[in-house]
């Protein structure tokens, strides 16, 4: 049974290959770099992929979109200097060409929504990613479908209402210092000292956390980005 469900999917993988007509280049974008490395050695073995390009943070990701041609962005969400979403987000908006799949070890419902609202081609979430499911993801999108998990389809289906409100849940780079700084039981008057503003910008900021997070103190604040990796 098993040799014959992998028959029918290497097949599938064939017919798109002849879809996608020629090989292409990947980015790889992870801050974990035994990971990213990974990726990159997988990848190359993939009779569709023509070129393995790696990042590990944000930015550095669009050095290499604006550098090289990149048929295939895989970012990861959570980056530091710029986290995937933000990347993702650009080069949506300026490499039309270029398809994005997020990756995330996060499944929450916020995270997953932020993701999908950005209008990225597929998902990937690392803790059930395997072999075929990559090589699936990436053979659907570059055919010009989309890749979604079925746990992915499940947020999608549940939170349509939501995806169709104004985006609430993207953070400035002073947010993010704000947000982190609180989940390590910093103090206002603390957080302003580290961060050299005022206490009262510090509380500002917390409220603004607070109403783009939809939660009601700073326990909840600190659990939402927890729950959702964003610290």
């Amino acid at each position: 049974m098993v040799i014959v469900y992998t028959s029918i999917f290497s097949l599938i993988v064939c017919q798109i290959i002849k879809i996608v007509e020629r090989k292409v280049n990947v980015l790889v974008a992870d801050d974990h770099k035994l990971l990213c490395q990974a990726l990159q050695q997988l990848l190359i073995t993939m009779p569709f992929i023509n070129h393995v390009y790696i990042a590990y943070d944000g930015r550095q990701a669009l050095d290499q979109v604006q550098t090289n041609h990149i048929d295939l962005a895989l970012l990861d969400v959570r980056m530091p200097v710029m986290d995937g979403l933000q990347a993702a987000e650009y080069i949506l908006k300026n490499y039309t060409k270029t398809k994005v799949i997020a990756m995330t070890f996060h499944a929450a419902d916020a995270t997953i929504v932020e993701i999908l609202r950005i209008g990225v081609h597929g998902i990937l979430l690392k803790q059930t990613c395997d072999f075929s499911s990559l090589e699936m993801a990436i053979s659907q999108v570059m055919s010009g479908l989309n890749y979604f998990c079925a746990s992915t389809e499940k947020v999608l289906s549940q939170n349509l209402k939501q995806l169709q409100e104004p985006l609430r849940t993207r953070f400035t780079p002073r947010q993010l210092d704000v947000l982190r700084l609180t989940c390590d039981g910093k103090t206002a008057k603390e957080i302003a000292m580290s961060l050299n503003i005022t206490k009262g910008s510090t509380e500002n900021y917390r409220k603004e956390l607070l109403h783009k997070t939809k939660t009601s103190n700073v326990a909840e604040l600190v659990s939402f980005a927890i729950r959702n990796g964003i610290v």
